[in-house]
């Protein structure tokens, strides 16, 4: 039976790097030369979501009621686009 969602769900992990998505497997930052760069870029990831979390937790439901009221300019902390390769990446 085909799905009337109109979000698109993949079937894979990899299907996120491909349109409709434009996620990468590794954000253009990400250093892997060694062990220690490769850890410090983990480190950095975790930071950057630690940050949205803390955004998202200190905002609650009002971030939903400010964006509705103000009409921001687009910007959506759950889908900040950094957070959201970070999440990936760390998933990946």
């Amino acid at each position: 039976m085909p799905s009337t969602s109109t979000f698109p769900i993949p079937s894979s992990l990899q299907e996120l790097e491909s349109d409709p998505y434009n996620l990468d497997p590794y954000p253009p930052n990400f250093d892997d030369v060694d062990e220690a760069t490769r850890a410090d870029s983990f480190d950095a990831l975790a930071a950057t979501l630690e940050r949205g979390n803390r955004t998202l937790s200190n905002g609650g439901m009002v971030l939903f009621e400010e964006a509705e009221e103000e009409g921001e300019d687009g910007y959506d902390p759950w889908m900040d686009r950094e957070r959201v390769q970070a999440l990936y990446t760390l998933v990946r």
